[in-house]
């Protein structure tokens, strides 16, 4: 049998590194959850992460714990004596291990025996996966999507929740750069509709790109809706194309059913070309309704988690597409709760928007002041634009429950 080898905390953190930050980096480098990362560095006091293995296998795990910021001892296993005396054994006064740095220039003694304590004594793994790709050192992130709970679509809602409270006016900021980016584009004729599809999935990604960083710890800032434009950003391209192509495709079909003059009159809200319509496609119209409407369910559901996973987990558009479309369809009962909280959600404000719209306008009408005018427009953006932000942040934390590997 060949020479073995511990892998041991010494119990202190690299100069300049925190607790905090410790964690974060434990998470982000291993399979490591927050709160077992937290349970092996609050003793503060040596602990055994890996014992019995190669010299090679241990440089491979001391290098992972050394990257996130702690400091790692290797120790090599003393071999087993066949005759030994129980004196000279219990009397014997072991060295501390040497520094995986002096492993082959000086000699190791055994290892003193493991600290108990309350933790385990191996209860973490280093991943299995390449570390030097970029995918494992963001997180756990799977191949293939979990399906979880349909509870969960409820908790998609909290966190978003939750997250947005955290920087309020920096995701309130990002949502109307966004906004006013799409709107500037839709004015200029035709090509800024597909202008607008296509870079549609390079701010998506960017928003998703915040959320992660806010997620890790890191400082969330409004230029972040931008990301998108500097990682992966061909493959969030093809992400707006494919979808902007699959709309074109199924408007040419429309076209080609109702004709392109009647249809384009409809669009312009031309009085004639819309009685036009309605007398003599009615029923053919109301078929393409029914059809449009049930065939954007699995456009959607490709679409919803394809900017997450293109931008975070580095996926191609196309690969991106079919994950999203399974993960939607492996959860569907939590999406199906998910639109329903949703639903009560928009009808309690609907309500309760409509109250607070007839009390002031009411009284702004009756002391003949002008803000009754623009009173819908300053609602719609106090209500509008904080609801939006959370509405992308619901994607994103749906996203991490059924693509994250937790630890």
């Amino acid at each position: 049998m060949g020479e073995e080898y511990h892998v041991r905390f010494t119990g202190q953190l690299q100069d300049g590194l925190d607790q905090e930050s410790v964690v974060t980096n434990l998470t982000k480098l291993t399979n490591l959850s927050s709160e077992k990362a937290e349970a092996l560095l609050s003793p503060g006091k040596p602990l055994l992460l890996k014992k019995n293995i190669e010299l090679e296998t241990a440089q491979k795990y001391s290098k992972v714990f050394e990257k996130a910021g702690l400091m790692i001892q290797i120790v090599k296993v003393a071999p087993t004596k066949a005759i030994e005396d129980p004196k000279t054994s219990t009397e014997s006064v072991e060295s501390p291990p040497q520094p995986s740095k002096n492993l082959t220039s000086e000699p190791v003694t055994p290892p003193p025996p493991p600290i108990q304590n309350k933790a385990p004594e191996n209860p973490y793994e280093a991943p299995k996966a390449d570390l030097k790709t970029r995918k494992e050192s963001k997180g756990g992130w799977r191949d293939q999507p979990e399906k979880v709970p349909a509870s969960h679509g409820w908790q998609w809602l909290k966190s978003a929740v939750s997250m947005f409270f955290e920087h309020p006016w920096t995701w309130m900021g990002m949502w109307l750069v966004l906004f006013i980016s799409i709107m500037i584009l839709n004015l200029i004729p035709i090509v800024g509709w597909f202008c607008t599809g296509l870079l549609g999935g390079v701010l998506s990604g960017g928003m998703m790109l915040a959320a992660q960083a806010q997620n890790n710890g890191e400082q969330v800032k409004i230029s972040n809706v931008f990301l998108g434009f500097f990682h992966n950003r061909n493959q969030l391209l093809l992400v707006g194309l494919y979808y902007v192509l699959v709309i074109l495709a199924f408007m040419l079909v429309i076209g080609s059913l109702v004709g392109f003059g009647i249809l384009t009159g409809f669009h312009s809200g031309d009085p004639a070309a819309v009685e036009a319509m309605m007398k003599t496609r009615l029923p053919l119209l109301l078929v393409i309704a029914l059809t449009g409407s049930l065939l954007s369910i699995p456009l959607m559901m490709a679409y919803w988690f394809a900017p997450a996973l293109t931008a975070i987990t580095d996926k191609t558009a196309w690969s991106a597409y079919k994950s999203s479309f399974v993960g939607c369809l492996k959860n569907w009962s939590a999406f199906l709760v998910f639109s329903l909280v949703l639903l009560v959600v928009g009808i309690v404000g609907i309500i309760i928007f409509s109250i607070v719209s007839g009390v002031f306008a009411f009284m702004l009408f009756n002391n003949g002041s002008f803000l009754a005018v623009f009173l819908p427009i300053i609602l719609i953006a106090l209500i509008g634009i904080p609801a939006a932000s959370i509405m992308a942040l619901t994607i994103f934390t749906g996203f991490k429950d059924i693509y994250y590997q937790s630890a």
